[in-house]
């Protein structure tokens, strides 16, 4: 992952992170192996196996600050929450039935437990903080996001959201709360001037410390 060459560059201390999509935990086992930060994570998936492996690796690992949460996220509470596998081929789990990549015919759905990232946080208080969230929703980035405002307006985290559907809708909202917004390339993070963007985004509140290290 391209964050995986800039992310030592954006925390100095201990922080708490949320990673929605975690799968096999690639993406989380980077941040609690960072810089011997002793992160701590609450890492949400929606399937079984990918749970089991995840957690065998933190076993392996012997790390003790994570934990999954067999689920998905997104902008409601519920119990009996619908998520279609949309590609076959590429093995892609979304709540959004109809987007890009989807094929023609849908094999499969699932009934999951759904979660807001305000309820896990301010409600369950599964963090006590949250200083970074890591958005990978196949499609589903802006209903998550529409439920993680209290959130972010009170810890303001650095984002790192897959853009792949309401790109607009997506932009305005972070900026609205205060966010500039970036993309990586070449081992280096460039601020985004344009709207016309699909892939992955950092995002980074005006108002915290982080921002400083790339403007």
């Amino acid at each position: 992952d391209p964050f995986f060459s800039v992310g030592h560059q954006i925390f100095s201390k201990k922080f708490n992170f949320l990673d929605i999509g975690c799968s096999r935990g690639f993406f989380s086992m980077y941040l609690l192996g960072l810089n011997k930060l002793n992160s701590r994570g609450l890492c949400i998936e929606p399937l079984s196996q990918a749970i089991s492996d995840f957690k065998e690796v933190l076993k392996l690992n012997d790390i003790k600050r994570a934990k999954i949460i067999n689920g998905v996220v997104s902008n409601k509470y519920s119990h009996r929450a619908l998520l279609y596998r949309v590609n076959d081929k590429q093995g892609y789990y979304s709540l959004i039935k109809d987007v890009s990549f989807a094929d023609k015919k849908i094999s499969k759905k699932i009934k999951i437990k759904s979660f807001t990232i305000d309820q896990l946080i301010l409600k369950k208080k599964y963090l006590k903080s949250v200083e970074f969230i890591k958005i990978d929703a196949e499609g589903a980035e802006y209903e998550i996001l529409t439920k993680s405002l209290k959130t972010i307006r009170k810890f303001k985290p650095v984002i790192h959201c897959e853009i792949t559907r309401k790109r607009k809708e997506i932009f305005y909202l972070l900026r609205k709360n205060k966010y500039k917004l970036f993309t990586i390339g070449n081992k280096k993070i460039y601020q985004l001037k344009t709207n016309n963007f699909n892939g992955d985004l950092l995002a980074i509140n005006k108002n915290t410390k982080y921002l400083k290290n790339f403007i």
